[in-house]
């Protein structure tokens, strides 16, 4: 058996205690003591959190194509590009 001392507040002993070897010897294990502080944590929060739902989300509809990739799609699908000026202009300034 281990023997301690106690303390009151103002740090003066006042009297002695036993422990137990077999509970109080041990090398304490971090793991453990944090899983099972967090788990205990955990447990007490509230939990009232939201996510957004996909209709929520702001955004994500359809892309909007810029005149290069009009272009490109036109071109790809075997039709002439029609650009005005306009539209060239801004096709040179961009490459």
């Amino acid at each position: 058996m281990k023997k301690n001392s106690v303390l009151n507040i103002k740090g003066d002993k006042v009297g002695d205690i036993t422990l137990n070897e077999t509970v109080w010897g041990i090398t304490p294990n971090d793991a453990v003591l944090y899983d099972a502080i967090t788990l205990a944590r955990n447990s007490q929060r509230q939990g009232t959190h939201s996510t957004k739902t996909r209709s929520e989300v702001s955004g994500g509809g359809k892309k909007v194509l810029d005149v290069l990739d009009k272009v490109v799609l036109d071109l790809h699908n075997g039709q002439e590009a029609e650009l005005s000026s306009d539209q060239n202009q801004e096709l040179i300034t961009k490459r």
